[in-house]
């Protein structure tokens, strides 16, 4: 009971707000196997059975101070249930609880990863298991006792609910929930691939061979809201190549859900074709509003590239929308294609647009993937946000620092707050910024940025994985304060620069934010 009575106290001082604090001291019970638990709030929901797919916060910790496994929160964590995809801990442990239950357990290393070493657990090792169940779902679809339909040669379909909804047609974007499986030696279904994973449905263009040929043909002819099994030959599928988890020649399932169709390109009836003297055709959907797009802005923007085929159909080749991330980029940015540039200065934010970009204003004679040499292209693209690159730090105070290094502070951030997040050395900091040098104008020129990248810059201060100059620069920052880093040669490249973007004992300016600080 003593013992009982320390986990408590720790679990109380260390838990995450995942489980329910309880007010008596926890009583673990423990099973044949040696596995120990303790069902901290009781759910209303449905008993996790066997085959079931479980939807779950958790931690794990091997220190109570620290955890070493998680899903943040994020995305919910999806598993089958009693299929092997976890530890034997974990699929004892959850066949115990139904949804809505929050729990901790002890799993025993013999549950867990034995006298393995992993990464940084110890072999032999015990570790606890706080989770909360989410959901509890059938896994698959039950095609039992109902009509099994043959498409065509190597390709079948299982109607298992029916709707009345719009049709999906080839060359439609359509929007769906998925599990593709096999059936094991054993008789077992294993999933190699779903949508559930991850909690996001996929969005495709049908008919562009983005998907399986069997499921192109087969989509086409589902409606919103039907839900079908489709099961598929090697011909139909993978063929006689490896794929993943999927043995060679395997039959594969899919229970597919259709959730949406849509038309994924803009409609230009009716509207007028700009031409330029290079080339570029803009067909303008949508003015949008504010002055013209100049060099220097920042352009947040979503698109659609598209080629047409022999008989006028638009396939997609690229698109900003199933990525869910828009690109942001400057007029004069290097590697941009020149149509996008051109187009861009002659823009607005919220401008809708067609481009059609000749060979010499896109990718001209270099082959990609999914786009032939001399391709005239396509892009529907929409100019969601203009934005100056640098801040404004007119009248701002300059600070200068016993280095050389200088500093103006463009925002505060949280600095205002009774105990703001701040930036010290060992701490591991995650920043965007802009880095540019002046001419001999006076006028900014960007050599480097992580917002054009989409990929903030990650480092640990004091581990020298910067340049002097930025690493003092973010030391003492406030989350979300915004700073203007000048910063002297020998705090930056020194002597030999970057050639050709940075001369030798270039001043270098960056401005910087301070996006998080990492425990």
């Amino acid at each position: 009971m003593k013992n009982t009575h320390v986990w408590f106290l720790l679990l109380l001082l260390f838990t995450k707000v995942l489980v329910a604090q309880p007010q008596k001291p926890i009583k673990f019970k423990k099973t044949t196997s040696g596995l120990e638990y303790a069902i901290i709030k009781k759910g209303q929901g449905k008993k996790a059975k066997i085959g079931n797919r479980i939807f779950l916060n958790y931690f794990s910790r091997i220190k109570l101070d620290s955890i070493f496994d998680s899903n943040n929160n994020k995305y919910p964590y999806s598993f089958i249930l009693g299929q092997g995809d976890v530890l034997k801990g974990w699929d004892e442990g959850i066949a115990l609880l139904s949804e809505g239950d929050s729990a901790v357990f002890r799993i025993p290393p013999q549950l867990a990863f034995g006298e393995k070493k992993i990464a940084k657990i110890p072999s032999n090792t015990t570790f606890l298991l706080e989770v909360k169940i989410l959901k509890v779902e059938e896994a698959f679809y039950d095609g039992k006792q109902k009509d099994t339909v043959q498409l065509a040669l190597g390709l079948k379909k299982i109607l298992i609910k029916s709707s009345t909804g719009k049709p999906a047609r080839s060359f439609m974007g359509v929007t769906l929930n998925y599990t593709g499986y096999y059936i094991n030696d054993k008789k077992q279904k294993r999933i190699f691939e779903s949508s559930y994973v991850t909690g996001l449905p996929a969005s495709f263009q049908l008919g562009t061979e983005r998907f399986l040929k069997g499921l192109d043909i087969g989509i086409a002819g589902m409606k919103i809201g039907e839900k079908s099994i489709f099961i598929l030959s090697p011909e139909m599928s993978y063929g006689t190549k490896p794929a993943g988890e999927v043995p060679l020649g395997a039959i594969v399932y899919f229970d597919i859900e259709l959730l949406a169709v849509n038309n994924p390109f803009f409609d230009a009836s009716g509207k007028d074709t700009i031409k330029t003297k290079s080339g570029l055709a803009i067909i303008v959907i949508d003015p949008g509003a504010g002055p013209l797009i100049n060099r220097g802005n920042y352009i947040t923007m979503h698109y659609t590239g598209f080629l047409k085929n022999g008989e006028g159909n638009k396939i997609i080749f690229d698109n900003t929308i199933e990525r869910k991330q828009p690109v942001v980029f400057r007029p004069n940015s290097p590697n941009l294609l020149k149509g996008w540039t051109e187009a861009s200065l002659l823009l607005r934010k919220g401008a809708k647009a067609i481009l059609i970009i000749p060979p010499q204003l896109a990718y001209g004679d270099i082959e990609l993937s999914r786009v032939p040499k001399n391709s005239t292209v396509f892009f529907d693209i929409e100019i969601t946000n203009v934005s100056e690159p640098f801040f404004n730090v007119t009248n701002k105070d300059t600070v200068t620092l016993s280095s050389g290094l200088k500093y103006i502070v463009a925002a505060y951030g949280d600095g205002v707050l009774p105990n703001p997040i701040k930036a010290f050395t060992g701490k591991v900091v995650v920043v965007n910024y802009v880095g540019f040098i002046l001419d001999s104008l006076r006028k900014p020129i960007v050599f480097d940025t992580s917002i054009e990248r989409g990929n903030p810059l990650e480092f640990k201060l004091g581990a020298g994985k910067v340049i002097k100059g930025m690493e003092e620069g973010v030391l003492g920052m406030h989350m979300g304060e915004k700073r203007r880093l000048i910063i002297p040669g020998n705090l930056g490249y020194a002597e030999k620069g970057i050639p050709p973007l940075i001369p030798s004992d270039a001043t270098l300016y960056f401005d910087i934010e301070l996006v998080k600080v990492l425990k």
